[in-house]
């Protein structure tokens, strides 16, 4: 028998996919590997695709999707991995531990999914090292929905590996989201002459293969399958057709029929193969056991008799008893002998299904049933009457492992049962451990159908809403919730709910709605429960943090921080210390902040909640305590990397990045960044997604790496216009800005600024230490010859100085005046200027005002005066590795008189040019400490230390600690 879309063994019409798909298979040959997305209508060919690859150079790991498995969590990455799985022993104890309990094969262990996918990365790359892998993954739209993220998350990555993955999409008419970043092709029916070739193939006379093509197309399938409803004499032309021919349609009937002609017992064995979540022949044959009396049962539910044999009642109900009648598969047709061995039982499922396997329905593997097919199974599947197939299912619960009992018995179900529901909402909390967070949203609707009490319906319909939640499927949880909310009496179960929706509504890009409905909300039940409302307020205040405006940030916290009891209400008086911080109010903000401080202290670094400590520090990097910030952000790093919360690191690593590009240190901060970014790409959304892609922009700004900013920033940008983020499209136009000035893009820089300006405004940020526009716009104003404008900004800057009391604000201020006001004045306000710097480690700022200050000098005819200026600054730029910069710098220094190569470029000699953070490293070090030791004392990284020793090295002129110590005694 042919296979569909083969002539004679020969795939037929797909040479240009064929193609394609082999140099897909020599990247991964070569270690490069990648990923594509076959998709296309069923019947056209995909599967067949699938089948043509031949590697056998590689190792090939496959699973297909089944429609009926859609519940069990990581089912398909389970079979998919298996022959691999041997290879997990050598991961990292958290990875190990986390993938193993994934896949089920230890107890749930309350990974985060991000862990888990990591660790399926990690498994494949050591499964890799000695061969390229070939990873088939059929009919995806049927895998369960956390194995469907999971491949999705490894296709993304496929590219970095040595492996090829190729997916199969069977596109039914539902919509679907494709996977981001992930090659497509779609598979289109055969040409007309490929189309006739395979018909004429299948032994049909030229006439009759004409008028097949001419009804059902170029569907590969039907051409080979619909034939099977022709008489001998009407494929060879003879007797007439049928009118109309078989079609796309009709394909599952097709099937149906040919099912239909298989011995009764071997249709019976069929349908529990169809409803079963992996085919295991062992189980399938204690599943028959039981499935014979309750498909008699089944008959009278199906004539409206309305009950199931009560043998399979028990079952139902979690007693685990099978119809005491059931001890053969079936009386009438094919008993198994009771006393055999399991030798003897396998060879017993063997035969029952030989039938079927001589059809051409499904291959026997030597422990599995597989369907040559999914339509064939679900063919099978949907043939059979609805109490058939609960009786399937009452076979499988009885017969298969803790893990897919309440899942079947689920299936199985006609009416509500609260044991049954407990069983599966236990089922839906495990699988949510396990880091299977879109499997567990399925298990706890389920669950909720099934509850008699409609308060227990409620929480496990709020459970699964929150889950959508964490597994970033906004839509559905609102769906759930809004579906929900006309039953509810109970004003705190609605407060629940409605919590949950607000949380999906700022989720899903409805920042003001989210945030106008968790106010309403908080009111209503203020009086009765305090604790509630202050819960929803402080998720109000969440909504409001990124699109403002601040002043209404300030409101809700406050109100929030009245009611909450004292176990919560540090998370308020996080949200309105950063609101009072942006709003400029930097006295009362640090005093809030210092007041939480030990609630800070003592908050949970990875449990619910703890992006709080992350926001506290970014408050307090505006307000210029960087070190204050380092030391809990450290500390949050340290404690999530230390228990593979990995979920819980992008956001104190996106803010820890933060204080180095405030401090310089770009290569650290990069490194910080680009950690951050990845974490995101697993599965992060919203804010926390977009502040990582911004500080890697940010870092890309300063550095001058164009392509990667301008991407970076892209992201943010598209991110923030779709969740009304008003605060990240202010970085993300900064960041651009920020770019194109050290770039000496002159007027695109300033396009971008104002963007940034007008974002922040609308934001109602009145701290210039937000994001530094103002200086930034004061620079290219001047640059460009807008004084006037110019002007307009530094005034603004003034009164943010003046409001904050901050350094940075200080500095630039004068900067600014010393840009815009007459010659008389330079040197007075380059003395204020420095003088305020010398209040903030921010070096970077620092050069940029001692560039600007030599600019000025130079354009003054003061060229010795500005010359020492634009060395220092020349120096630090060349030493952050700021380019773009350090060119300006020189190009300055240049029409000084001096050389661009000249002795402008020599590094500094002494401890002045070193920064704070250096020197500081520099003296413990010298006196002998180890990086370690000096990281502990400056509560730093050590490989922050290493990056301010290099940094140190460069510019003292050593190349050793003994150097250094040597060099400290003379210039320290």
């Amino acid at each position: 028998m042919l296979r569909p879309g083969t002539e004679a063994g020969r795939l037929v019409g797909r040479a240009a996919e064929l193609e394609r798909l082999g140099v897909l298979l020599d990247r991964a040959r070569g270690g490069r590997g990648g990923s594509l997305v076959v998709e296309g209508t069923p019947g056209v060919g995909k599967s067949a695709l699938l089948r043509a690859l031949g590697a056998p150079d590689l190792l090939v790991l496959s699973t297909t999707g089944v429609e009926s498995e859609v519940g069990l969590p990581f089912a398909g990455l389970a079979e998919l991995v298996a022959p691999v799985i041997a290879h997990g022993d050598g991961l990292p104890e958290a990875q190990r531990a986390a993938l193993r309990a994934a896949l089920a094969l230890d107890a749930p262990a309350g990974a985060e999914r991000v862990l888990v996918l990591q660790a399926l990365v990690a498994l494949l790359e050591t499964a890799a090292s000695g061969r390229a892998l070939l990873l088939l993954v059929d009919d995806v739209q049927w895998l369960d929905a956390s194995s469907q993220e999971a491949i999705a998350f490894l296709a993304r990555r496929a590219e970095r590996l040595p492996l090829a993955l190729v997916a199969v999409r069977s596109l039914r008419g539902e919509p679907y989201a494709p996977w981001p970043e992930v090659p497509r092709l779609r598979l289109s029916d055969l040409a007309r002459e490929d189309a006739l070739a395979l018909a004429r193939a299948g032994g049909l006379a030229p006439a009759v293969a004409e008028a097949l093509v001419d009804a059902v197309g170029g569907n590969p399938l039907a051409l080979v399958e619909a034939p099977a409803e022709l008489s001998a004499a009407q494929r060879d032309g003879i007797a007439a057709l049928p009118d109309p021919l078989p079609t796309g349609e009709r394909l599952r009937r097709a099937y149906a029929a040919r099912v239909a002609a298989l011995p009764a017992p071997t249709q019976a064995a069929l349908l529990l193969a169809a409803a079963s979540s992996d085919g295991d022949t062992a189980t399938l044959l204690r599943a028959l056991g039981g499935a014979a009396d309750a498909g008699r049962g089944a008959d009278d539910a199906d004539r409206g008799a309305g009950a199931v044999d009560r043998g399979a009642d028990d079952a139902d109900r979690g007693a685990g008893a099978v119809d005491r009648g059931a001890g053969a598969v079936d009386r009438g047709a094919g008993a198994v002998d009771r006393g055999a061995d399991d030798a003897d039982r396998g060879a017993g499922a063997v035969t029952i299904f030989e039938p079927a396997e001589d059809a051409g329905l499904i291959a026997l593997a030597a422990t599995r049933v597989r369907f040559s097919h999914p339509l064939v199974r679900a063919a099978v599947y949907h043939a059979a009457t609805p109490g058939r197939r609960r009786a399937a299912h009452r076979a499988l619960a009885a017969a298969g492992t803790p893990q897919t009992r309440a899942w079947h018995l689920a299936a199985a179900a006609t009416a509500p049962d609260e044991q049954l529901a407990a069983a599966l909402e236990t089922l839906g909390h495990e699988a949510r451990e396990r880091g299977a967070t879109a499997t567990a949203i399925a298990v706890l609707e389920r669950a909720a159908q099934l509850s008699p009490e409609p308060a227990q319906a409620a929480a496990r319909t709020i459970a699964a809403a929150g889950t959508a939640n964490v597994a970033s499927q906004p839509a559905r949880a609102r769906a759930l919730i809004e579906a929900l909310l006309p039953t509810l009496d109970d004003p705190l179960t609605r407060a629940d709910a409605q919590f949950v929706r607000g949380a999906a509504m700022l989720q899903s890009g409805h920042p003001q709605d989210a945030y106008a409905l968790l106010e309403d909300e908080a009111a209503r039940i203020a009086v009765r429960d305090p604790t509630r409302a202050a819960l929803l307020l402080t998720q109000a205040s969440v909504a409001v943090m990124s699109s403002g405006p601040v002043q209404r940030l300030a409101e809700l916290a406050a109100q929030a921080q009245t009611l909450a009891p004292e176990w919560v209400a540090h998370a308020p008086a996080v949200l309105r210390a950063e609101a009072l911080s942006g709003l400029g109010d930097h006295r009362r903000a640090k005093a809030l902040l210092a007041e939480q401080a030990r609630a800070l202290h003592d908050a949970d670094p990875v449990g619910p909640g703890h992006e709080v400590v992350s926001i506290a520090a970014l408050s307090m990097i505006w307000m210029e305590q960087y070190d204050d910030a380092q030391r809990l952000l450290v500390r949050l790093v340290e404690t999530a990397r230390a228990k593979g919360a990995v979920a819980a690191l992008a956001l104190p690593l996106s803010v820890l990045a933060t204080v180095h590009i405030r401090r310089a240190e770009f290569d650290v901060a990069g490194d910080l960044a680009g950690e951050a970014v990845a974490l995101s790409d697993a599965g992060l959304e919203g804010w926390t997604r977009a502040l990582a892609l911004t500080a890697a922009a940010f870092v890309e700004a300063h550095r001058g790496e164009a392509d990667a900013c301008r991407a970076h920033a892209a992201t943010v940008l598209e991110l923030s216009a779709g969740l009304g983020m008003t605060s990240t499209a202010a970085t993300g136009e900064q960041a651009l800005g920020m770019l194109a000035l050290g770039l000496g893009e002159t007027e695109t820089a300033i396009v971008h600024l104002e963007r940034a300006r007008a974002h922040t405004e609308r934001f109602g940020s009145r701290d210039p230490s937000f994001l530094y526009t103002s200086g930034d716009l004061v620079d290219v104003y001047v640059r460009t010859g807008r004084d006037d404008d110019a002007r307009v900004i530094a005034a603004e800057l003034a009164a943010g100085a003046e409001l904050t009391g901050g350094a940075w604000a200080a500095a630039a201020t004068a900067r600014s005046r010393g840009l815009l006001d007459g010659d008389e004045r330079i040197d007075a306000h380059l003395a204020v200027a420095l003088a305020a710097h010398a209040r903030i480690d921010s070096p970077f700022e620092l050069a940029r005002t001692q560039l600007c200050f030599g600019e000025r000098l130079r354009r003054a005819r003061r060229r010795a005066d500005a010359r020492t200026l634009l060395e220092a600054a020349h120096a630090s730029f060349t030493a952050f590795g700021t380019t773009g910069w350090a060119q300006r710098a020189a190009a300055e220094l240049a029409a000084t008189g001096l050389p661009r190569d000249g002795d402008a470029t020599a590094e500094p000699t002494t401890a002045d040019a070193l920064t704070a953070r250096e020197r500081a490293v520099c003296e413990l070090v010298a006196g002998g400490a180890t990086n370690r030791e000096a990281a502990t004392a400056l509560f730093l990284s050590p490989r922050t230390v290493e990056h301010h020793l290099r940094q140190a090295y460069r510019k003292l002129g050593v190349r050793s600690r003994t150097e250094l110590a040597v060099r400290w005694r003379e210039v320290g």
